[in-house]
């Protein structure tokens, strides 16, 4: 009887978590600012656990939250925006600009500052590219939309390789080589990345009111949220979208 109320309320705890948390309505990280103690739960997109608080970053070392080992990385005192990537490399946008840590040792790179990049961009990491959707928001108005492609040099600096034209994104995620993006309008685009930091479309789908991609790595699957719906994907080896089911 103890373990069935020791399980009742790790249940509890993670619907609790679920419910409330704003990343899972928004699809990004995101605090109030450096004096904020506001904490938010999200994961990686390798399926890592981690919860965003003040100054400092904690990687959950178990996927059952029963197990509350964490790995902490110290941060200064930017207020990150968003966070992308995975356990070995995270990248991050903040009010300096665009950041990685890796978290194995704990080396962070310099920021890249640009007028160009603000903290309502879109951010994903395939490989060791970056990319950065951007242009046409509230923060860069004047700005025409498009997708920068970034790298880490040995010096653990980041760089600018190549930027093109691209759909205004209100959300994108990776999912082995493709990137997924999900558009103002509901367009559901998968595109290839190339050895040349390009992009190739190999699929695209509409979703009126689309909100949100969550990926589902394990199970190479990925959902889009609306308002009331969510409708399940798979993606094939070409990049190809198979719909698998819709709920709402």
């Amino acid at each position: 009887m103890k373990n069935i109320k020791i399980t009742f309320g790790v249940l509890i705890l993670i619907l609790i978590i679920t419910a409330c948390s704003e990343v899972e309505k928004i699809g990004s990280l995101r605090i109030l600012g450096s004096n904020t103690e506001v904490e938010n739960f999200s994961e990686t997109e390798d399926g890592q656990k981690i919860i965003l608080s003040k100054n400092s970053i904690n990687f959950l070392a178990d996927e059952f939250i029963t197990n509350l080992n964490m790995q902490t990385l110290k941060m200064d005192s930017a207020d990150i925006e968003k966070v992308a990537g995975n356990a070995d490399t995270l990248v991050y946008l903040s009010s300096k600009g665009l950041g990685a840590i890796f978290p194995g040792n704990n080396i962070k790179t310099k920021y890249y500052a640009s007028t160009a990049i603000s903290i309502c961009d879109q951010i994903a990491l395939i490989d060791s590219v970056i990319l950065v959707a951007g242009g046409g928001s509230e923060c860069l108005p004047n700005l025409e939309p498009g997708i920068k492609f970034f790298t880490i040099d040995k010096n653990k600096d980041i760089k600018l390789r190549k930027s093109a034209g691209f759909d205004k994104v209100i959300d994108i995620k990776s999912m082995q080589r493709f990137l997924i993006s999900l558009s103002a309008d509901g367009k559901l685009t998968v595109n290839r990345l190339n050895p040349d930091h390009t992009l190739t479309q190999t699929s695209e789908s509409n979703i009126p009111d689309a909100k949100h991609i969550r990926i589902i790595p394990k199970m190479n699957k990925f959902m889009v949220r609306t308002p009331t719906s969510v409708w399940q994907f798979e993606l094939s080896d070409q990049g190809i979208l198979k719909k698998i089911n819709q709920v709402g």
